[in-house]
C-alpha cells in the first residue's frame, strides 16, 4: 500500500515457505513502486516530525493496542510461520513490540 492505495498490478513472484519449500502465496514485484513509496515516506516524515507529542503518543498507543490484540498476534504468528519459516517463538519480538510502543508513548 502506498498512500492508502493497494498496489495490485504488475509482475508477481511466488512466496515460498523456507521451512517447507512450499509456495504459500503470490506477491507483486514492487520495484516499480519503490521510489514512490520512499518519496511518500519522506513527505510523511516531514509532517510527523512536527507533530505534537500528545498526537505522536496517541498514535504509538493505538499501534501498541493493535499489535497486542489477539487478531494481530495471530496474524503475525501465521505470517512468521508461513512466509518466513519461523517457529512460533520466532515471532515473539514482533508480538511484544506493542509493549515497546506503549512504553515509548508514556
Amino acid at each position: 500500500m502506498i498512500k492508502g492505495e493497494q498496489k495490485s498490478s504488475g509482475p508477481t513472484f511466488d512466496v515460498i515457505n523456507p521451512a517447507s519449500g512450499l509456495v504459500v502465496g503470490q506477491s507483486i514485484n514492487a520495484t516499480a513502486d519503490c521510489k514512490t513509496a520512499v518519496d511518500v515516506a519522506a513527505t510523511t516524515f516531514s509532517t510527523w516530525q512536527h507533530s505534537a507529542i500528545a498526537e505522536s503518543c496517541a498514535i504509538f498507543l493505538k499501534a501498541a493496542e493493535l499489535i497486542e490484540s489477539d487478531k494481530y498476534k495471530n496474524m503475525v504468528l501465521q505470517v512468521s510461520q508461513e512466509k518466513l519459516g519461523l517457529p512460533w517463538f520466532g515471532a515473539w519480538p514482533v508480538i511484544h513490540s506493542g509493549r515497546l510502543l506503549g512504553w515509548l508513548a508514556n
